[in-house]
């Protein structure tokens, strides 16, 4: 995706951590190459640079405060974050400095190797320690409707072209938004979210600006599909209304609630990288 600033695009992906191995660590996946240095915000629009992740077929840049970049490399927003003072709530320049990654990717990388990279990347040049545990937050559950789900499951494909660069495709006007499986455009009108599962719709939904807060998935669906979720503009009606109608139209409801999320603890992270 190539979004530049003037229609911010910031892009949030979700991934695993690789396993290790029972007998011998497996081989930690790192870029072949990255640079990181700092940038001006100014300097960015001025280049008409993207604030966020652009992933291509060999290269990886992203451009973000360092609290940024920690949230696109572990998918989680803010309220899934804990840790120190600085860099959840900056108040000097340099909590707030801007970083600039340029990183080539190895031949035969895949989409699910790009944010592990990234997550060592930042755990090698800002000696970032992390560690998971997992909270409770007021949200919304995605689930069924009694009419079942009214999209279509994909079955797989010969075609391996990764996640990430189909949706990187005919991104459009506006914000895009993207997540583990889900791209969100908040245009001036609609706000349209692409899926390939359920749990990306729910992704799609907490990362959007429609504040429904954390949305956890409980439709039990598994698989891919063909999920395309439109909410149309303000017309007088509550933008809540508007959007369970319109998951309604896919079989689909929300129901609040607490919901068990996983969260982020950052133990330690320094403010700047070490030399390249």
């Amino acid at each position: 995706m190539s979004i530049k600033l003037g229609r911010t695009a910031l892009v949030l992906m979700l991934s695993g951590i690789g396993a290790w191995a029972q007998t011998a660590p497996t081989v930690r996946p790192t870029f072949e190459v990255a640079v990181i240095k700092p940038i001006e915000l100014a300097n960015l629009i001025a280049s008409r640079g993207t604030l966020g992740l652009e992933v291509t077929a060999q290269r990886v840049t992203a451009n973000g405060p360092l609290l940024a970049l920690i949230q696109i490399a572990y998918g989680v927003n803010f309220q899934q974050l804990e840790g120190p003072d600085w860099l959840l709530h900056p108040k000097t320049k340099e909590d707030l400095r801007m970083f600039n990654i340029e990183a080539k990717l190895p031949e035969g990388a895949a989409s699910a190797q790009v944010l592990p990279m990234l997550q060592n990347l930042l755990e090698d040049r800002f000696k970032l320690t992390v560690r998971r545990g997992s909270k409770q937050l007021d949200g919304y559950a995605l689930m069924l409707g009694k009419d079942g789900p009214k999209f279509q499951k994909k079955e797989p494909s010969a075609d391996q072209q990764d996640a990430f660069a189909k949706l990187n495709q005919g991104a459009g006007p506006g914000v895009a938004v993207i997540t583990g499986g889900a791209k969100t455009t908040l245009g001036p009108g609609n706000t349209r979210i692409e899926a390939s599962s359920p749990a990306g719709l729910a992704e799609g939904l907490s990362a959007s600006n429609l504040r429904l807060g954390q949305v956890v998935d409980k439709t039990g669906l598994q698989g891919t599909f063909d999920i395309k979720l439109e909410i149309p503009p303000a017309d007088g009606t509550e933008q809540r209304d508007r959007i369970f109608v319109a998951l309604a139209t896919l079989g689909l409801k929300l129901e609040m609630g607490k919901n068990a999320v996983e969260t982020i603890i950052i133990e330690h992270a320094e403010k700047a990288p070490t030399e390249n």
